[in-house]
C-alpha cells in the first residue's frame, strides 16, 4: 500500500468515481452536507484517505461527489494498493458528532450545550423548528460566538424531569442578554415554584410543564421553547395572565414569539 497527499479536482473526482463499480448506495443528504462544508472552506486535510486498489474505488464516493457538486478542488490523502477483500471492513467508523467534538474541546455539559446552541442560532436566524443541519465546524463557530452559553447549560443541567435542558438553557442565555437578574429569577422560580402568583406567566408555564409530566404527553421542544418565551414576555409586560398557550400548529398558525 502507498499513501500520498493529492489535490483532488472536480475532474479528478469524476475519474475516480468511474472506478466505483460496486459500492454502497449514495446518501444524498450526506453529499449535500459535505459539499456545503467544502464550499464554505471548512474542508480540512485530516488524514482520512480515499482508498483504491488500483482499478477500483473502495472508499470515498461521498467525498468525491461532494467535490464535484461544490466545484472546488481539495487536498486529500489517497491510499492505493489496498486489497479488494478489505472492502467489507471499511466505513465502520461512526461519524463524530458535535457533542464528541465538544468533549475533545473540554466543554462541560456538552450535549446540553450543543442543543442549546442550535436553538439559539435558530431563534436568532428565524429558523426555529426547521430541519437545520450543522457541521462540526459551524458548531465550533457558534460556541465561540456564544461563549457564555456554558453557564446557561450548567444552570439548567438538572431540569430534564420538567423541561428539556437544552431549551431552557437556550432561553436562559437569550433572556440574560436582556436582563441577567430577571433571567436568573425566571429559571429559579420555574424550577422551584417558590413565590409564584397565579397571574404570573412563569406560574402558568410551570403548570403546563407539570401537567405535561403527569399526563405523560409529549409537548415538542419547539412548543416548549415558544411557551417559555411567552412566559418571559408575560412577566416582562407586568400584566396578569389567565393561561399560557401558543397556536403554532393551528390552521392559522401564530408566529413564533419574539423575546421582549
Amino acid at each position: 500500500m502507498q499513501s500520498e497527499v493529492m489535490t483532488i479536482t472536480p475532474e479528478m473526482a469524476e475519474h475516480l468515481l468511474s472506478l466505483n463499480t460496486d459500492n454502497r448506495p449514495i446518501r444524498d443528504k450526506w453529499v449535500d452536507e459535505l459539499a456545503r462544508c467544502i464550499g464554505n472552506g471548512e474542508w480540512k486535510l485530516n488524514g482520512e484517505p480515499l482508498i483504491l486498489n488500483g482499478e477500483r474505488l473502495l472508499d470515498g464516493q461521498h467525498r468525491l461527489l461532494a467535490i464535484i457538486k461544490a466545484g472546488v478542488s481539495v487536498e486529500s490523502v489517497v491510499t492505493t494498493g489496498v486489497p479488494v477483500d478489505t472492502f467489507a471492513t471499511l466505513g465502520r467508523n461512526k461519524p463524530r458528532t458535535d457533542a464528541d467534538v465538544f468533549a475533545l474541546l473540554g466543554v462541560e455539559n456538552r450535549y446540553i450545550t450543543a442543543g442549546a446552541l442550535k436553538w439559539i442560532d435558530q431563534y436568532l436566524t428565524s429558523r426555529v423548528g426547521r430541519s437545520v443541519v450543522y457541521s462540526n465546524q459551524e458548531m465550533i463557530a457558534l460556541l465561540e460566538s456564544h461563549s457564555e452559553v456554558g453557564y446557561s447549560a450548567k444552570r439548567c443541567a438538572w431540569t430534564r424531569t420538567l423541561i428539556s435542558p437544552s431549551v431552557l438553557a437556550a432561553s436562559h442565555y437569550l433572556f440574560c442578554k436582556i436582563d441577567a437578574d430577571a433571567a436568573e429569577s425566571f429559571v429559579s422560580q420555574l424550577l422551584s415554584g417558590a413565590d409564584l402568583e397565579v397571574g404570573d406567566g412563569v406560574y402558568w408555564l410551570r403548570e403546563r410543564l407539570l401537567n405535561n409530566k403527569l399526563s405523560h404527553s409529549s409537548l415538542t421542544r419547539k412548543y416548549l421553547f415558544a411557551l417559555t418565551i411567552k412566559a418571559w414576555n408575560a412577566r416582562r409586560s407586568g400584566k396578569s395572565v389567565r393561561t399560557l398557550s401558543w397556536k403554532g400548529n393551528s390552521l392559522k398558525p401564530e408566529p413564533f414569539p419574539i423575546i421582549r
